[in-house]
C-alpha cells in the first residue's frame, strides 16, 4: 500500500488490517510512517502492520522498495498504489523528472511491474489477487512524449491530466497483458478516477485547491476517505480478470464503471506509453536525465 500513512490510502490499510492481513503501509516520511504503523496496529489489534520507508518518486527509491517487499513476502494478494503528490509549482526530481509525474505515473508503473509476479503468485482463478491505481479524476487528453516534465508549457492542469491519462492507459495495458498470460484470470486490474477528496493532498497544491476546492466544489462533490476507501473496495471486487475492459471506475456524486473511449482502447498507444516509460527509467536510474529538461539524453536499447 503506497500512501499508506495518511488520508485514503491508511483508511484503505485500517480495512485491510482490522481484516487480519498483514500489510505493508509506504510513504516518504520516516516519523509519520512509524507513528502511523503504531496507530493501525493498536486501532486494529494486528501486529503484522509494518512500514517501509520510500520516495516513491524516484525510479532507483520504487527499485530498492520492490527488493525490500520481495525480501518479505513470497506472495501478494493486494497491491494498492495510492501515494499521490499535486504541488503548485514545477519540481525536479533528482533523477531530473517533474515530480508530481514521477510520483503519480512512473514509480507506479515500474512498482506495479516488479511486484506482478508476487501477484500472479497470490492469485487463483477462483479468487484473483488486486492492483487498484487509485488515479485523479481528470480526463487527459494527451500525454507529452517529447517533453514530460513540460517544460516548455507548465501547468498544474496540463500535469494533472497528463498522470491521469498514463494512469488510464497503463491500466488497461496492465490488464490485456495478465489477461494474454499464463497467469490470466489470477489477477484483477482497476484503476479508481476520483474527484474531490478532502485530504492532506491540498496542502501543497495551488491556491484554487486551497480555497476554490473547499468552498465550491468539496459542498457538492467533496467526499470524505472513507467514502473513497469503500470504492476503493468496490472497484477490486468489480473488476473482472476476464474482461481487461472493466479496469476504470469512477466516484463523483457516485460510484460507476467506466467504458473506455477508443482512444484509450488503442494498443498502438498502449505499447508507446509502455515503451516510453520503461525508456524514461532505465534513464533515470542511469542518471542520463537532463534535470533542465526532463527527457532522456542517452537511452539503451530495448
Amino acid at each position: 500500500m503506497t500512501g499508506g500513512t495518511d488520508g485514503i490510502g491508511k483508511v484503505i490499510a485500517r480495512e485491510l488490517a482490522a481484516m487480519g492481513h498483514r500489510t505493508i503501509i509506504v510513504g516518504r516520511n520516516e516519523a509519520k510512517g512509524r507513528q502511523a504503523e503504531r496507530e493501525l496496529r493498536a486501532s486494529t489489534s494486528n501486529e503484522r502492520v509494518d512500514f517501509i520507508q520510500a520516495d516513491l518518486s524516484l525510479v532507483q527509491g520504487i527499485d530498492a522498495l520492490a527488493v525490500a517487499i520481495t525480501q518479505r513476502c513470497t506472495s501478494l494478494d493486494t497491491l494498492i498504489l495510492n501515494a499521490g503528490v499535486v504541488l503548485r509549482t514545477r519540481e525536479l526530481t533528482n533523477e531530473g523528472l517533474e515530480r508530481m509525474f514521477a510520483t503519480n505515473f512512473l514509480g507506479r508503473f515500474e512498482l506495479a511491474r516488479a511486484l506482478l509476479p508476487l501477484l500472479e503468485a497470490a492469485g487463483r482463478r477462483d479468487d484473483p489477487s488486486h492492483l487498484l491505481l487509485v488515479n485523479g479524476a481528470a480526463r487527459g487528453r494527451r500525454i507529452h512524449y517529447a517533453d514530460p516534465s513540460l517544460r516548455a508549457r507548465f501547468s498544474v492542469i496540463r500535469a494533472v491530466r497528463q498522470f491521469c491519462l498514463a494512469n488510464d492507459l497503463f491500466a488497461l495495458s496492465l490488464a490485456q497483458r495478465v489477461h494474454e498470460s499464463p497467469a490470466s484470470a489470477r489477477v484483477s486490474i482497476a484503476c479508481l478516477k476520483l474527484g474531490p477528496v478532502k485530504t492532506n493532498i491540498r496542502r501543497q497544491g495551488p491556491w484554487w485547491m486551497k480555497w476554490i476546492v473547499p468552498l465550491i466544489l468539496d459542498p457538492l462533490l467533496g467526499q470524505m476517505p472513507e467514502d473513497a476507501a469503500k470504492s476503493a473496495f468496490r472497484a477490486m471486487r468489480e473488476a473482472s480478470p476476464n474482461d481487461p475492459a472493466s479496469v476504470l471506475f469512477m466516484k463523483i456524486r457516485r460510484f460507476r464503471q467506466l467504458s473506455p473511449d477508443d482512444g484509450l482502447l488503442d494498443e498502438r498507444e498502449w505499447a508507446r506509453l509502455w515503451t516510453w516509460s520503461d525508456q524514461l527509467a532505465k534513464a533515470a536510474r542511469a542518471h542520463t536525465l537532463d534535470a533542465s529538461v526532463g527527457t532522456p539524453l542517452m537511452i539503451s536499447a530495448l
